[in-house]
């Protein structure tokens, strides 16, 4: 699923548990790919541009967003299979 990458959204629809995501702009090309223990906390610290990656993502209009909740273990191994295949300008 894919949902608005908005504060409400983000509280909405995002998990608080661990799991790998995406932040897209509005043609749906990928920003920026990351993985956290908690999705929902993460993903509103690049909304709020409180994260490191915060200028870059909203330097691309960010607009909807995706995850897939995944265990501790596997997350990594899934980021970095998706910014190899999806090569997201943010994660540089």
């Amino acid at each position: 699923m894919i949902y608005r990458f908005t504060q409400s959204g983000i509280s909405t629809f995002a998990p608080d548990t661990s799991g790998v995501y995406s932040i897209m702009n509005s043609q749906g090309g990928t920003i920026y790919v990351g993985e956290s223990a908690y999705i929902q906390s993460r993903l509103s610290d690049h909304h709020n541009r409180t994260s490191d990656q915060g200028t870059c993502i909203w330097s691309y209009y960010p607009a909807r967003f995706s995850f897939r909740e995944l265990p501790s273990y596997r997350r990594l191994q899934v980021e970095r299979a998706m910014k190899n295949r999806l090569n997201p300008p943010c994660n540089l």
